[in-house]
């Protein structure tokens, strides 16, 4: 099955009254368990790409289909199937990990007891499960980075967006998650 198709995707914006070409008609396609990277200079159009695909920026024009969702139509559907890691990872500084987790499970669809296990299994599987109770501003920048992958993972997304991931995975013999994202998230897309 496909987990990410685009066709012709394209977005512009305006900079000083001149428009920029951002995305010009890329075309993609990436199966499931397939790991994909947009490799390129600042400014080539990787982070609007990757948030076009994550439904976080429409597109000019194309077509895009995100673990089985047509967007924009099926847009509602596809953000519980989707996790996003944003370059500044994205966690309430003010809100203790764990709580930060619950929530993003929550706003994602689970259950009360259902987020909580989800949330104590994603620092598990990140390698944090002693922070729980810390807000996120005490971490060091490599946890608060474990921690952002965690909230991307905690809803068990089918597809998985990490926009320019600084942890480096090259250091560690495997990826947190017992040496494999699958394990880490992937739950079955919902009946329709």
């Amino acid at each position: 099955m496909t987990a990410i198709e685009a066709e012709q995707l394209t977005r512009s914006f305006r900079r000083r009254g001149k428009a920029v070409e951002a995305v010009r008609g890329i075309d993609l396609q990436v199966a499931e368990g397939e790991v994909f990277g947009f490799l390129g200079p600042n400014g080539a159009g990787k982070t609007t790409t990757v948030r076009m695909l994550a439904t976080l920026l429409q597109p000019d024009s194309g077509r895009v289909r995100v673990a089985g969702c047509e967007l924009p139509g099926q847009i509602r559907q596809a953000c519980r199937l989707i996790g996003y890691v944003g370059q500044a990872g994205g966690a309430d500084d003010g809100m203790p990990v764990l709580d930060n987790l619950i929530l993003q499970a929550r706003l994602n669809g689970l259950g009360r007891a259902e987020a909580r296990r989800e949330a104590d299994r994603a620092l598990a599987a990140v390698g944090l499960p002693d922070v729980a109770d810390r807000l996120p501003r005490t971490l060091s920048g490599g946890q608060r980075r474990r921690v952002a992958l965690a909230l991307g993972l905690v809803h068990r997304p089918r597809v998985l967006f990490l926009d320019e991931p600084t942890w480096d995975w090259t250091r560690r013999p495997a990826p947190p998650c017992g040496g494999s994202f699958a394990r880490c998230g992937s739950r079955a897309p919902p009946s329709s």
